[in-house]
């Protein structure tokens, strides 16, 4: 009996397919600057250790002005304190099999090496993890805090905060290092809504920019780095652009272009929370949307309280002195740990690990704003 149809044509079925280009196009991935600028400029390897303790000068000496028969004030004073932060691991799993790899996609007829394309796509992967989760938080779920992270490093979110004042994402952190924010500044750095006092967002003023960077100026120490997303880009861009107030620079070491505000480079990082541009991705959530603020919030944070909060689109200021991005050299430093075969079958597994975390010092002089719309 004579078939009816066929799956393929003549010309399918005697001539060879053309690949090309021959390689495999990341339509997928975002670009990650402020991850790149981090790992460039803010790493610090981990030498081993239960925990890192970060100390830091707490309070100043007892003294004043006196006169002849005063009693001076010798109270013993603790100076020190510290923080605490603990080395967070991840993982890329890598999973091929050796039919694929032995009898299909070898010799000259193996156009792509397809482990290759998979080591390509762990390491990506990983990295695009690592973006989200610098926006986000590493700490358990408990009053004030959505979500439950402990596995997570622990991202600007929960440095950025003084404790009753929520970040972005709605949370707010009464602890940083393991370390209670109460009634202690030093360690505080007050969120800023820039939107309106009903909770909506309000377009981005020159004010807002120029006092939040003074905010986190602490002479002689200042803001070097400013990181956003595309829609506060450009709603800074076409507000500010007629003024001349911005230069545009791409950085000799590291390529990036940014525009310059005083002595900071302010640059987009796809990754950076966002409402236009935002996504929740099976790797990290990274799109901004509403929450109830609550019923005491940080002076100084211009934030409602008890009122629908729109976060729109989010900008940072940091002062990357101050940053650290503690990695572990070697296996768990982004390597791959060589595939092992499983159990009664043909395939092999392994893993890309990487064992890091990242901390702020001087809380204060770094900043989160949000609250921005068209």
């Amino acid at each position: 009996m004579p078939l009816t149809a066929t799956q393929f044509s003549d010309i399918e079925a005697t001539t060879l397919k053309e690949i090309l280009p021959r390689n495999v196009e990341d339509s997928y991935f975002l670009a990650t600057p402020l991850e790149r600028y981090v790992l460039d400029h803010c790493s610090v390897p981990w030498d081993g250790g239960a925990y890192n303790q970060d100390q830091f000068l707490l309070q100043g000496t007892a003294g004043g002005a006196f006169t002849k028969g005063d009693n001076f004030n010798t109270e013993q004073r603790n100076f020190i304190d510290e923080k605490i932060f603990t080395i967070k691991t991840y993982y890329e799993n890598i999973t091929v099999d050796l039919i694929d790899g032995e009898i299909f996609n070898r010799g000259p007829l193996a156009v792509l090496d397809l482990t290759d394309i998979q080591m390509q796509a762990a390491i990506i992967t990983q990295s695009a993890r690592i973006a989200c989760d610098m926006s986000r938080h590493g700490q358990a779920n408990a009053t004030g805090i959505i979500g439950n992270r402990p596995k997570s490093i622990n991202g600007w979110i929960e440095a950025l905060n003084d404790g009753v004042t929520p970040g972005w994402e709605g949370s707010y952190f009464t602890s940083y290092g393991q370390r209670s924010r109460a009634n202690d500044s030093l360690i505080n750095s007050v969120p800023y809504f820039a939107g309106n006092s009903d909770g909506t967002t309000a377009p981005v003023s020159y004010q807002v920019i120029l006092e939040t960077y003074l905010d986190c100026c602490i002479t002689p120490e200042h803001p070097d780095l400013g990181c956003t997303n595309k829609a506060f880009y450009a709603y800074m861009l076409e507000k500010m652009q007629p003024q001349q107030r911005f230069m545009q620079e791409k950085d000799p070491i590291w390529g990036m272009e940014s525009i310059r505000f005083m002595d900071a480079h302010i640059m987009v990082d796809l990754y950076f929370p966002s409402l236009k541009y935002g996504q929740n991705t099976p790797y990290g959530n990274f799109l901004t949307g509403t929450y109830t603020s609550p019923g005491t919030v940080g002076t100084g944070s211009n934030m409602p309280t008890a009122t629908t909060i729109n976060v729109g689109e989010v900008f940072c200021w940091f002062n990357t002195s101050k940053i650290m991005w503690r990695v572990v050299n070697g296996l768990f430093g982004g390597e791959f740990t060589g595939f092992i075969r499983e159990n009664n079958n043909t395939r092999l597994s392994g893993q890309v690990l990487l064992a890091a975390n990242m901390k702020f010092q001087n809380e204060r002089m770094h900043k989160q704003i949000f609250g921005i719309g068209a």
